[in-house]
């Protein structure tokens, strides 16, 4: 049984090895020349809120919009595996994933709603 799992624990340590092969092979090329001015914090042209040290602006407007492309991005990853295996279900099988793109349809329909309705949602 252990003998199976063995194709898969070469390939994670081959993963594994080539990330940190890649951030070793970047700290060592990469240049390093910091001034001020690309040290300072950056956030879409806005002013910063006290000190470069301290806390920096968060804009929240944005917030939302993450949120939703989060959702149905992770929701996107459930469709493609329905959808690979949709004509070996059933109707019954199929019903549950209907309810949830039905549900899924009309969160979007009233987030889109109500961002159009607000300039900001926060």
């Amino acid at each position: 049984m252990i003998e199976e799992f063995i194709p898969i624990l070469i390939f994670q340590v081959c993963i594994a090895s080539m990330f940190v092969l890649g951030l070793v092979i970047s700290r060592i090329l990469s240049p390093r020349n910091p001034d001020p001015m690309k040290t300072t914090p950056y956030e879409c042209g806005e002013e910063l809120i006290g000190s470069p040290e301290g806390r920096t602006q968060f804009v929240m407007q944005y917030y939302p919009y993450i949120l939703m492309f989060l959702i149905f991005d992770v929701a996107s990853m459930f469709l493609f595996a329905w959808a690979a295996a949709f004509s070996t279900f059933t109707l019954e099988n199929n019903l549950s994933i209907i309810i949830f793109i039905l549900v899924l349809v009309l969160l979007l329909g009233y987030a889109l709603n109500y961002s159009a309705k607000k300039e900001s949602w926060i």
